[in-house]
């Protein structure tokens, strides 16, 4: 009997699908910020590449003084922190902008505060870093004095540099009343003798024009000098007892030497108005001697700082100027007042409709604005 023998080969199966497994898309996100330097956005998580429908947040982290103002590109509104399904590639670019502050100003006495930069009824507010032009201008019968809160001294105009909520204060002080006080012959030609200050190198005249001696007290006659209507040359006008008129000059040099009165704003003897007079030595109508000219508002604040501590009439005689209190002339009724109580000494300097003065009084001095239509003193400096 045949023995059969069976030979199984065990094939291997194979099975197939149709079924293909596809590769999930990635996308890429790129940010910007605009401008750069207004801060940075954190990205969360960081990749390189984002799955189909990952979420991801980006949070805007602003620099000092900036503020995130909104998304542009591929995103839009500016709710933080942001969350985008990457479902594409996308660009984002944060925009941000400097932050406003608050210039809050508080007056005390009589006047107001001019702002170079537009005035903001709402409450001043100014970007970051934005540098405003502050000018105290006194009511009549008032004078500055100084500032206070985030500003010191008594310079007139300031500027402040608005880099935080700030509060400025306006100190003005006013003037006292006095009956008119008497009247002076004309003045001489005034003599010619320097005197230089050693705090502040600034030579000047000893005296004030029209005077006939320097001063031996804050009180003497002798040493008051003329009165001169701002801008004008010495036509006669400048004389305490020089007739009046209510007629206005339409030039720089009025045909007589009257002292022009005016009731009415801006108050100035001249029609149009030129704030162009007593520029420099080679200024139009400068009266002062060869080689002299009026001070600025700064270089008559410098000396008035150079007193110290005694920032009055004791400290102005006391300085190597020996200024008096020489009284003023009322632009209205061409009266004298504030004879021998207060002084009134003119700078080159204008402001708005009136020009700026060094006021001085028994208990305080400091800058302040004038009517320039109002007769004051007049100390020259040396050019």
């Amino acid at each position: 009997m045949k023995k059969h023998i069976f030979l199984f080969v065990i094939l291997p199966l194979v099975f197939s699908s149709c079924d293909t497994e596809e590769p999930i898309p990635t996308y890429t996100l790129s940010t910007s910020i605009s401008p750069i330097e207004g801060g940075k956005i954190a990205i969360s998580p960081q990749s390189p590449n984002y799955k189909e429908g990952e979420v991801v947040t980006l949070t805007p982290e602003p620099n000092e003084h900036w503020v995130f103002q909104n998304w542009e590109g591929d995103a839009s509104g500016s709710t933080t922190p942001l969350q985008i399904t990457m479902n594409f590639n996308k660009s984002v670019t944060g925009a941000f902008i400097k932050r406003n502050y608050q210039l809050t100003i508080t007056i005390e006495g009589e006047g107001i505060v001019e702002e170079s930069i537009i005035t903001n009824p709402s409450g001043r507010e100014y970007p970051h870093g934005t540098t405003v032009e502050l000018t105290p201008v006194p009511k009549e019968d008032w004078i500055f004095e100084s500032w206070g809160g985030d500003l010191t001294g008594s310079e007139a105009p300031k500027t402040i540099t608005v880099d935080k909520e700030m509060n400025v204060i306006a100190k003005f002080v006013s003037l006292p009343t006095y009956p008119t006080g008497s009247e002076f012959g004309p003045s001489g030609p005034t003599i010619v003798i320097d005197v230089t200050n050693p705090s502040t190198g600034k030579t000047w005249m000893d005296r004030n024009l029209g005077a006939t001696q320097a001063a031996t007290s804050s009180t003497d006659e002798n040493s008051y000098g003329d009165l001169f209507q701002w801008g004008r040359r010495a036509d006669g006008h400048q004389l305490r007892t020089s007739s009046t008129t209510s007629t206005l000059s339409s030039t720089d040099q009025p045909s007589n030497g009257d002292f022009i009165l005016i009731q009415n704003a801006p108050c100035d003897w001249r029609i149009p108005e030129n704030t162009n007079l007593w520029q420099g030595v080679d200024g139009v109508n400068n009266p002062c001697p060869s080689g002299y000219r009026l001070p600025t508002n700064t270089e008559l604040n410098e000396e008035r700082l150079s007193w110290g501590n005694d920032n009055n009439a004791t400290g102005a005689f006391a300085s190597p100027l020996k200024l008096p209190m020489a009284g003023g002339r009322n632009v209205g009724s061409g009266s004298l007042s504030t004879v021998g109580t207060f002084g009134h000494y003119w700078s080159s300097t204008v402001s708005s409709t009136k020009s700026l003065i060094l006021g001085i009084a028994s208990n305080n001095a400091g800058m302040g604005t004038y009517l320039r239509a109002s007769g004051a003193s007049v100390r020259c400096l040396k050019d």
